[in-house]
């Protein structure tokens, strides 16, 4: 089966919660490129991605969340964020979201990497600079057996990334009109 249920490796807010006691194996956080930094949630940010997540043209192959804006950030506030901030350099602003989650499905030794990046920076490569440093992470710290990601069939950016670092298609996600695609270590080049 290709989908359903979330089990995010990432930490949440607060590392204190249960939900961290069941994530034994966190990525190495931060991650530094040339051009992003990859860092763990700080005070302030959650209305920063609030803008990502809310507007309709950055997410207009995923959908904006459900309910305002004020009742995602005062959820999020309560430590339900999971993955980690991206941050443009050399300008240190937010510039969207990473996530590496186990397979919605549950499988085993499989990850699934997810990432928004604000349409402002856009155009600028932070997606590929994200992915860099984290695919070779799902395999070389979580020890993943694969990596998994889901696109709209429109969105020719994402495609071609997936396409750079060797996903594969896999097959249709259960939440249409999304495709799974799939990676293994060594199609990666890992």
């Amino acid at each position: 089966r290709c989908a359903p249920g979330l089990r995010p490796f990432g930490v949440p807010l607060n590392s204190n919660t249960l939900y961290a006691k069941r994530n034994p194996m966190p990525l190495i956080i931060p991650k530094q490129s040339s051009v992003c930094l990859i860092r763990d949630y700080e005070e302030g940010d959650v209305p920063l991605i609030a803008e990502i997540e809310f507007d309709a043209e950055t997410k207009r192959f995923v959908g904006v969340p459900k309910g305002t804006k004020e009742q995602w950030i005062e959820k999020a506030s309560l430590d339900l964020l999971f993955g980690w901030v991206v941050v443009a350099l050399p300008e240190n602003e937010v510039a969207g979201r990473v996530c590496m989650n186990r397979a919605k499905d549950r499988a085993p030794g499989v990850a699934e990497f997810e990432i928004i990046i604000a349409k402002r920076f856009w155009g600028r490569r932070l997606g590929r600079e994200v992915a860099t440093l984290m695919i070779p992470a799902a395999f070389n710290e979580l020890n993943a057996k694969a990596v998994r990601a889901e696109v709209h069939p429109e969105n020719e950016a994402s495609l071609a990334l997936l396409d750079r670092f060797g996903f594969k298609y896999k097959c249709k996600a259960t939440k249409a009109p999304m495709l799974l695609y799939e990676v293994d270590r060594s199609a990666a080049g890992v």
